[in-house]
C-alpha cells in the first residue's frame, strides 16, 4: 500500500499480509486529523488478515 503526501509517496509497511477493507476518509479530507489525540478516531485503515 501506497501512502501519499504533498511531498511524497511513500510505502505503508504493515507486519501481516492482508487486504485493505476500510479506509478512515475523514483523514484523507483531512490529515492534520492525526495530529489531534481523539485515538479511537484516528484509525487509518481497516486490514482484514491473510
Amino acid at each position: 500500500m501506497e501512502v501519499e503526501s504533498d511531498k511524497a509517496v511513500e510505502n505503508f509497511k504493515t507486519p501481516y499480509a492482508g487486504t485493505v477493507v476500510k479506509v478512515n476518509d475523514d483523514l484523507i479530507n483531512d490529515p492534520a486529523k492525526l495530529n489531534q489525540n481523539a485515538q479511537p478516531d484516528n484509525w487509518v485503515l481497516d486490514l482484514q488478515v491473510a
